[in-house]
């Protein structure tokens, strides 16, 4: 599954509402995008967090800022977490966050950084990823199903395209920097 359309649908499901001039209450635009139907996903979860409520796993402190969490599974088990600051707040931009080395693992304390901001770059929409091979505290390591789900996944060619667009666009951000 190729990530534009997907954070398309759920940019939009955000935060389309406003950019078509209504404004509904955030808890609900945040709560909508449960509702989305996209394919290859296998769920979606978006809870609105209030501001000093929620702790992120190994975070000490709770998030300082009320934001959208999006949890999202991808087949086959891809975990995604997309947090959106609320609309009056965002700045309209987007960080990705990376989990370094194999990104075994969601990194909750960059999404935190990211969504909280600061006065001078404000608060981004942020997501991270465990590509779907879940380190499960292994650091630095591809965690015990990345075998798994290279092998039982289907080399279909919508599969062999998204590897190939994946790998063309890696090559290309690396050549150019």
């Amino acid at each position: 599954m190729k990530l534009r359309p997907l954070l398309s649908a759920l940019w939009f499901g955000a935060f389309g509402f406003a950019a078509l001039g209504t404004k509904p209450a955030l808890a609900d635009a945040c709560t909508d995008l449960s509702q989305l139907n996209l394919p290859e996903v296998t769920s979606i979860t978006a809870t609105s967090v209030p501001a000093n409520t929620f702790t992120a796993p190994g975070i000490a402190t709770p998030v300082a800022t009320a934001f959208c969490r999006v949890q999202i599974t991808v087949a086959p088990q891809i975990n995604i977490e997309m947090w959106l600051p609320s609309p009056a707040s965002w700045n309209h931009r987007f960080q990705a966050e990376g989990g370094g080395g194999y990104a075994g693992t969601i990194s909750y304390s960059a999404l935190a950084r990211a969504v909280v901001g600061d006065a001078q770059t404000g608060q981004y929409a942020t997501a991270s990823t465990d590509t779907g091979h879940p380190a499960a505290g292994r650091t630095g390591r591809a965690g015990p199903t990345a075998h798994k789900v290279a092998v039982d996944s289907p080399l279909t060619p919508s599969r062999i395209n998204s590897m190939t667009d994946s790998s063309s666009t890696s090559l290309r951000v690396r050549c150019t920097r």
